[in-house]
């Protein structure tokens, strides 16, 4: 028995180690950014809690192209001045910085996927503001 027990726990170690490697061969260019993205946030502050959804032209270069947002209180608003730059290739790490119907929005840390699909981050805004978003891929 404890034979087995170790054969399997053996086999669980490389297969970890396995996934481990394949994660940091991973590595992720500031044009992985480009594309069409939907992306939703959930934002609170002190007035309550909000989300808010976007889709998202982004460049080459990270550039964000302005749009329009639909809030949950039913209006829609207007997002400009988007970035997102890649500041650790191998770990697939971006910051960036919006402004939602004017306000500027800070996004703190973001880590696109493996499979360069989806992106997920948290933020803060002013007055202790902070979300939370993802971003799928088109």
């Amino acid at each position: 028995m404890t034979s087995s027990f170790t054969k399997i726990l053996a086999s669980a170690t490389v297969m970890l180690g396995l996934t481990a490697t394949g994660a940091q061969a991973v590595n992720c260019l500031q044009s992985d950014t480009a594309g069409t993205w939907q992306s939703y946030t959930l934002a609170s502050n002190s007035a309550g809690t909000a989300w808010f959804r976007c889709i998202l032209s982004i460049n080459a270069g990270g550039v964000i192209a302005p749009t329009t947002c639909t809030v949950s209180s039913g209006l829609t608003v207007p997002m400009t001045e988007g970035s997102l730059t890649l500041i650790n290739g191998a770990r697939c790490a971006f910051i960036g910085k919006f402004k939602l119907a004017g306000v500027q929005n800070g996004i703190n840390f973001a880590t696109m996927s493996q499979d360069k699909q989806s992106v997920e981050g948290v933020g803060k805004f002013p007055g202790g503001g902070v979300f939370g978003f993802n971003l799928n891929k088109y």
